[in-house]
């Protein structure tokens, strides 16, 4: 999220359609803003089904709105969605949770591969 728009914003809304892994949800999350966002799978599982967002059906402006409306009356569920959803940012997308998840699964397919033992793996920034 833009510094100017994340610190300027109360909440984040992503009415997504579809979606891979949304920076712009993980950006929010990390930024401590209260987020809603369509339930698509890749939200749904970014989020922990709804724990830190609000969901609400795709292609559906009314459940949006309500959404919206829900968030900016209610301060006390803005504040426990914005937290919750920083929590899970920093349990599982942070930069060295993605890396060793993915030299996690390099190490894996290598085993697999030749059932040779998984080379040694070598913290992000160290020299050999």
């Amino acid at each position: 999220m833009a510094p100017c728009a994340g610190n300027a914003s109360d909440l984040v809304v992503l009415p997504s359609l579809w979606e891979g892994l949304s920076i712009s949800l993980l950006e929010a999350m990390a930024a401590e803003k209260p987020v809603v966002t369509t339930s698509i799978a890749s939200n749904r599982e970014v989020t922990n089904d709804g724990e830190a967002a609000l969901l609400v059906p795709p292609k559906h402006p009314a459940s949006l709105a309500a959404a919206i409306r829900t968030l900016a009356v209610d301060e006390t569920r803005r504040v426990q969605l914005a937290r919750r959803g920083k929590e899970v940012q920093r349990e599982r997308y942070t930069m060295q949770r993605m890396i060793d998840a993915y030299m996690s699964e390099y190490d894996a397919l290598l085993e697999n591969a030749d059932s040779r033992p998984a080379r040694s793996r070598l913290a992000v920034g160290q020299a050999q």
